[in-house]
């Protein structure tokens, strides 16, 4: 990959700065991600009989934002068969960091996906997709609340991107810089009716094989 010169001699003339850029651009994820995630386990907790779990990015590769209704199926290894995942919308590129996505760089942004295992409803993923092709066609609430079908996935996702020059002013409390994820958490719950009867539907299909 080639780049144009004047990026080039930016470079060489900021050398101090690039050497800690990986480093430091982690250590501003985590403190970013720290606060995305309280607010969402805040958010959850107030609903009442929730569950989820709450450290995407800051426990490394193993950890996750997710959340549901207590009643939501679990499998026998207890990982959620149904739940609302936080992760980076589909985009041209799978090398895209977590800061990237939280702040809309190059395209990027995160999203409140409705994650289910194509177990619960003993349908093929195939099957599933299509499902979730005509679910979304049939049921307008969740468009209504912001909430995209992505084009030959079957992936139903609420896309947002917190406002950079907000989040700079107010580091290093990112937590006063996060109401456009508030909005896209309301449309979450806003959304929720008509994903929990999908969610109980597919389970009584699972149920009946």
């Amino acid at each position: 990959m080639t780049f144009p010169p004047d990026i080039c001699k930016l470079i060489i003339k900021n050398m101090d700065i690039v050497e800690i850029i990986p480093e430091a651009r982690e250590a501003t994820e985590r403190q970013v991600f720290s606060a995305i995630n309280a607010r969402i386990e805040k958010a959850v907790g107030e609903r009442g009989d929730w569950k989820g779990c709450f450290d995407l990015v800051t426990e490394d590769d193993d950890g996750e934002t997710s959340f549901a209704p207590d009643d939501w199926p679990e499998s026998d290894d207890d990982c959620y068969m149904a739940c609302y995942s936080l992760t980076c919308s589909p985009g041209e590129s799978d090398d895209r960091s977590w800061l990237s996505c939280a702040t809309g760089a190059n395209g990027a942004s995160l999203c409140f996906e409705l994650f289910l295992d194509p177990d619960l409803g003993g349908l093929s993923a195939l099957k599933l997709k299509r499902r979730l092709e005509a679910f979304f066609a049939d049921n307008p609430e969740p468009g209504a609340a912001g909430f995209v079908l992505v084009p030959n996935t079957g992936r139903i996702i609420r896309p947002f991107s917190l406002d950079p020059e907000e989040l700079a002013l107010a580091f290093p409390d990112p937590g006063e810089s996060l109401s456009r994820l508030d909005r896209a958490l309301e449309d979450v719950f806003r959304a929720h009716g008509a994903f929990d009867a999908l969610v109980r539907r597919l389970a009584r299909m699972g149920g009946d094989q």
